[in-house]
């Protein structure tokens, strides 16, 4: 009897361990199996999707129809001003997102201009969302409506620049004064920037408040739409290079916001 115990135990414990085995063998090949059947299903749902009528235009055609769209709007609103470049595909998101085209074109001065355009799937057509050169166009009349304040301020010494290349919606008409177009910027996409750089001389009109206060007719857009940066060079490298200032020879930046009134 004890000799059968023992036989008993050991056909038992054979027989968890195939178990055992069993169970383990079934754990490993469960991903690979849903693996398989993950690619089969994806073939089937390609299939399928390959056999419905897909909106939109045509994939061969997509790139053509996008310049063209581009094409057509440069011409009807700015005129025969720019030459094509070309075209660059992207999306807004890593994962999941709209496709666009951002369609370059060029002056006669060699600068780069952009058009994001979209594809509208249900009128099978393509819009721009947005450009560059309406920033460049207006160049010009933003300058002058900047330096106007400040001439009216202590500056003495400063070199105002235009920010080039800033997006902008294409609902602005070419007729906007200034002031019409940074009090419609909180209305369209876009925003409008400069850059002022001054001597270290002048360092205190901006440090005591002084500044802000004399261009307080400013503060209204001194946010996300309008900005003013400030770079100050030593007095030397201004004097000798005014005409050219290079941004990495500044010794200190800011940007003038309304609470600098009160100075620091």
């Amino acid at each position: 009897m004890k000799s059968t115990n023992q036989n008993g135990r050991t056909k038992q414990s054979k027989e968890s361990v195939e178990e055992s085995i069993k169970i383990i063998i079934a754990a490993c090949l469960f991903p690979f199996i849903m693996f398989f059947f993950l690619i089969i299903a994806g073939m089937i749902f390609l299939i399928i999707m390959s056999h419905i009528p897909q909106k939109g235009i045509p994939h061969e055609e997509k790139e053509s129809v996008a310049i063209e769209t581009v094409t057509q709007y440069i011409e009807e609103k700015y005129g025969n001003v720019l030459t094509y470049s070309g075209v660059e595909k992207g999306t807004t998101a890593i994962f999941k997102g709209n496709i666009y085209r951002d369609v370059k074109f060029v002056n006669d001065e060699g600068i780069m201009f952009n058009f994001r355009v979209f594809e509208d799937y249900e009128n099978e057509c393509m819009y721009i969302e947005s450009e560059t050169y309406y920033c460049y166009y207006i160049k010009d009349r933003m300058m002058e409506w900047m330096d106007s304040y400040l001439k009216e301020s202590s500056l003495e010494e400063y070199v105002l620049e235009y920010n080039l290349g800033r997006e902008l919606s294409t609902e602005w008409e070419l007729d906007y004064s200034a002031e019409e177009i940074v009090n419609e910027l909180l209305n369209k996409k876009g925003g409008i920037r400069f850059k002022l750089s001054i001597p270290e001389r002048e360092r205190n009109i901006y440090d005591s408040g002084q500044l802000i206060q004399e261009l307080n007719e400013l503060v209204p857009y001194l946010d996300k739409d309008v900005c003013i940066y400030i770079y100050v060079y030593e007095n030397q490298v201004y004097d000798e290079h005014k005409d050219k200032l290079q941004d990495e020879h500044y010794i200190d930046f800011m940007t003038l916001e309304e609470n600098d009134k009160d100075g620091y």
